[in-house]
């Protein structure tokens, strides 16, 4: 077991996690974590990149609902409008045709 292999990939993985490359901070802390298995950095800092990543697809799951939302209350708008567009059109022929 080398200590300076531990602690280098364990401070990668974290170095990658401020920069918010958390697939390859956990590729790190799993190498670290293959050379010592009991390696406490590591651990904690594979739980804490599991936990963003968490967070960050709840936030995408939320973001395209959203999305979906706006898009749903666009094309019903646009739906109504047309439909009053054609009354006024419809409107607008019969007073021309008295």
């Amino acid at each position: 077991m080398n200590s300076e292999n531990v602690d280098a990939s364990s401070s990668l993985g974290f170095a990658l996690y401020e920069k918010s490359y958390y697939k390859d901070s956990v590729a790190q802390f799993q190498i670290a974590l293959e050379i010592d298995p009991d390696f406490q950095d590591a651990k904690a800092g594979m739980a804490i990149v599991k936990r963003q990543m968490k967070i960050n697809k709840a936030k995408i799951a939320a973001l395209l609902t959203a999305i979906s939302m706006i898009i749903c209350i666009s094309v019903i708008s646009l739906s109504k409008y047309r439909h009053h567009l054609r009354l006024s059109r419809s409107k607008e022929t019969l007073i021309e045709e008295e």
